[in-house]
């Protein structure tokens, strides 16, 4: 997999924008969490639009999330739970 072109910090000062892998393997990891209580799921949406990166909501409060995503959240302190198995790449 070819690494994708990102909006990075050179691309918003005008200069040409940075490839970026989306891991260290270059395969994209998608995480489904469930942030369930209504003030985490807050913290979330701010700590997840902080990382710059797409998300995707699904019913049942469930969350379609990268690996940096899940850290973020983590490092957050945002309490959530793991809906999908962690996958080997991630």
């Amino acid at each position: 997999m070819k690494p994708e072109l990102t909006d990075g910090p050179a691309a918003t000062n005008g200069e040409s924008p940075q490839l970026e892998a989306s891991s260290g393997q270059g395969h994209a990891a998608i995480h489904l969490v469930r942030v369930p209580d209504l003030e985490a799921r807050k913290r979330a949406f701010h700590v997840l639009i902080a990382t710059a990166e797409s998300w995707v909501r699904l019913p049942g409060y469930v969350m379609g999330v990268s690996t940096r995503q899940v850290e973020a959240l983590t490092r957050g302190q945002v309490p959530f739970d793991w809906v999908s198995k962690t996958p080997c790449n991630g």
